[in-house]
């Protein structure tokens, strides 16, 4: 999968894996919430779709062409470039925790409506199998652990 970043696991979310040179950054506040990273050669976008609460945030990340990049640097107009470079493009999206950095994340190739990055309700909608799919093994294994105990 070409378009899906290579994620490590606690990575801060704006360097999400050895290698990965951050380029630019659009929006910061306390740490970099919107920019370019550059992966193996290949730029993507990544934005802080979500805070979760103090602690906890939904990151996405999308790959854009070299010449797009070019859109983004020179954009007068920030949100309106951003949403043309990413609209209809799978987005990894991944959950860190602000001191453990990445430790869950998510491929979403085909989200209902063609969102951009910057359509952060429509991209957490397209998580929710993912969240329901991990609440439901979470309760498994929460079940084998009491059967465990109770024996």
């Amino acid at each position: 999968m070409a378009d899906q970043i290579a994620i490590q696991d606690g990575a801060l979310p704006w360097k999400p894996s050895g290698g990965t040179e951050l380029v630019e950054t659009y929006a910061y506040y306390d740490q970099p919430t919107l920019g370019l990273i550059r992966q193996a050669g290949l730029p993507y976008v990544f934005r802080c779709i979500d805070l979760l609460d103090e602690r906890f945030s939904l990151w996405a990340y999308a790959l854009v062409k070299d010449e797009e990049t070019a859109l983004l640097s020179e954009a007068q107009d920030l949100p309106r470039a951003l949403a043309k470079v990413t609209t209809g493009k799978p987005f990894t999206v991944a959950l860190a925790d602000e001191e453990g950095g990445i430790f869950e994340w998510w491929f979403l190739d085909e989200l209902k409506g063609r969102p951009s990055i910057l359509d952060s309700e429509a991209i957490r909608r397209g998580l929710l199998p993912a969240m329901i799919e991990l609440r439901n093994r979470l309760a498994h294994v929460t079940e084998h652990v009491e059967e465990e105990l109770t024996h």
